[in-house]
């Protein structure tokens, strides 16, 4: 029978390698959790057999050390798209670094005018070493981290193209002022914050009526779209502006007050010691009318139950913050995730702050959402250094893509292209190429491939089918556990001691998207009575879709063991975070007691 992947050295020919070089970021992890459990509690050795937990990840290091090291010549060129102070910032830390840098924007727009702030007069604007290509579209995106491919339309119509080693999203949010939700027709009477600072600069009394007695102003925060710590940052130093120009008596009306920024407590502090007053309205919102040349605002005061009206001299909104404009376009074209409010940056926990779910792409500043210039500053720092650890000086020593193919007999049927979460399958001379670069090994390619013709080093088919065990008079379990969660979780209960279920066989797996269809139908061939496959909580997932993958896979397969003649019951999918050592327990003893009460099962096939 044909081997369907072989690993290129063995574990005696990779011993001279430097282990430590090659178990990096999480894959500490465990042994740092066994050598404190040990430590910290040796009583635990008297009830607790670590010898099963230790033997998982002895595996897991002999694996690491059998991948093989490649070096590839990647580009020093970096591709930062958007205007505005932070894509400067993120120009200057580029520059100091050594990188060339190629600068394009969407809009029309000079690269050092922002939407947000002022630029410091500490911050430079660099010209030496920058690429400007002025407003452009982009259209074509391809290759892998260090070597991407960037195809542009200029002028709406000419196509150019660039090669660069890594792309950082720097673009401005949008203001919108949201006038139009509240049908106002007196606009004399109202401002948006940021034309109120404007004014407030400008020593322009036309804004304030030149009013002589003390001004009354109405701000009002949220209602018709979410608020957030900066814009509301900026509505207050705005109203503490007015009660110090104007001699204004400031009314705030809000659905929440938002101040987990660094310093709002104290900025609101302020404010209310300056007369400012806060009025939270979380059932209703105020009712704004124009009456005559005037307005009147109403509201509901929560506390007594009565109707308050107020007839301001300004009403002040503050603005919704929403996407970049063409950010759904850049992301299809790049290949990376929005989040549900249009933003970049998908709805990940890992994502935070300036990840995406491609490598060799970041996103900073407020093309990810509202933030200060102070914030965006250190996210365009934090991107940088990120650039440097991709790049390097140009050339990269990496292990070897932990995915493998037998190219004879793969079909050319894009299915692997089209699953992977993280952008790492290329195309060339018809047949995939692995990017070692971007590849997370997580193996949802293995698993949805419908040639079965690729595998992955450490967590191939035969390794894992080994591990199932076969038919006994005893009950027995399995659960495919992602390495990530789940099978942390187990490993946190095992050294605890916690009550398991004696028939049950944990197989760690890289993600739980690299569980397939006939992994688990291989388990119940060899007679095992029941499978568990556990995964992250879909919110959390380090392979991005592997969780919710593998969650579709297992309903549809639930659907085929009713055919062959067993009870779907048998086949369970669940979310395990790495510190949920008794949920895990309570599935598996869930899980067990299911299958009792189904009672034994026998072998097919």
């Amino acid at each position: 029978m044909e081997p369907r992947y072989e690993p290129q050295l063995t574990l005696s020919d990779a011993a001279p390698v430097n282990a430590s070089d090659r178990i990096e970021g999480r894959k500490k992890t465990p042994l740092a959790a066994l050598a404190f459990y040990y430590h910290s509690y040796p009583q635990l050795l008297s009830y607790c057999d670590f010898s099963v937990v230790f033997s998982h990840y002895l595996t897991m290091i002999q694996k690491e050390l059998e991948l093989n090291r490649v070096e590839i010549q990647v580009s020093r060129k970096v591709l930062v798209v958007g205007t505005g102070l932070i894509s400067q910032g993120v120009i200057h830390e580029l520059i100091e670094m050594g990188y060339e840098v190629i600068s394009t924007y969407a809009e029309d727009r000079a690269p050092e005018q922002g939407h947000l702030s002022d630029r410091p007069s500490s911050m430079p604007i660099h010209t030496d070493g920058v690429e400007v290509l002025g407003p452009t579209e982009l259209v074509r995106f391809g290759g892998d981290p260090g070597r991407f491919n960037v195809s542009f339309k200029i002028d709406g119509a000419r196509l150019l193209e660039k090669d660069v080693g890594a792309v950082i999203l720097a673009t401005d949010c949008e203001l919108d002022e949201d006038l139009d939700a509240w049908k106002i027709e007196c606009a004399k009477r109202v401002s948006s914050v940021s034309r109120l600072i404007t004014a407030l600069d400008a020593k322009d009394n036309g804004l304030f009526l030149e009013k002589t007695a003390p001004l009354t102003c109405v701000f009002v925060c949220g209602f018709t779209h979410s608020s957030n710590p900066y814009s509301l940052r900026k509505a207050i130093n705005a109203s503490l502006g007015l009660v110090s120009e104007a001699n204004a008596r400031v009314i705030f009306l809000m659905e929440h007050l938002e101040v987990a920024d660094y310093g709002m407590e104290r900025l609101t502090h302020k404010a209310r010691d300056a007369g400012i007053l806060f009025v939270r309205l979380s059932g209703t919102r105020p009712e704004i009318k124009s009456i005559g040349q005037g307005l009147r605002v109403s509201y509901i005061d929560e506390i007594l139950g009565d109707e308050v009206q107020i007839t301001p001299d300004l009403v002040v909104f503050e603005e919704a913050y929403r996407p970049p404009k063409g950010a759904s376009q850049i992301a299809d074209v790049l290949g990376i995730h929005l989040d549900r409010r249009g933003f970049f940056q998908g709805d990940n926990v890992y994502n935070r702050p300036i990840f995406t779910n491609r490598a060799g792409i970041w996103v900073v500043g407020s093309a990810n959402g509202p933030i200060s210039l102070e914030e965006g500053l250190k996210e365009a720092k934090a991107a940088a250094l990120e650039v440097s650890k991709l790049l390097g000086d140009g050339t990269r020593r990496v292990e070897e893509c932990r995915a493998g193919i037998i190219r004879r007999r793969c079909s050319a049927c894009l299915t692997c292209f089209r699953v992977c979460p993280h952008g790492a399958v290329s195309f060339n001379d018809r047949r995939p190429i692995f990017s070692a670069l971007a590849c997370k090994g997580c193996g949802i390619c293995v698993a949805e491939c419908p040639m079965g013709v690729i595998q992955l080093h450490d967590f191939n088919d035969d390794e894992l089918k080994a591990q199932i065990p076969v038919s006994s008079s005893a009950l027995n379990l399995v659960a495919f556990t992602c390495q990530n969660s789940a099978f942390e979780a187990w490993s946190y209960a095992s050294m605890m001691g916690l009550p398991l279920p004696a028939g049950l066989k944990v197989i760690r797996v890289p993600c739980a998207g690299r569980v397939g269809v006939d992994l688990v139908l291989s388990a119940f061939k060899a007679g095992v009575d029941g499978v568990m496959v556990l995964a992250c909580h879909h919110e959390s997932c380090k392979s991005v879709s592997g969780s919710l993958t593998a969650e579709e896979r297992i309903k549809g397969i639930k659907g085929l063991l009713e055919k062959i003649g067993l009870e779907d019951e048998r086949l369970i999918f669940a979310g395990i975070g790495p510190g949920m050592a008794f949920d895990f327990v309570k599935t598996a003893q869930e899980m067990e007691k299911t299958v009792l009460s189904l009672g034994k099962r026998r072998t097919y096939g």
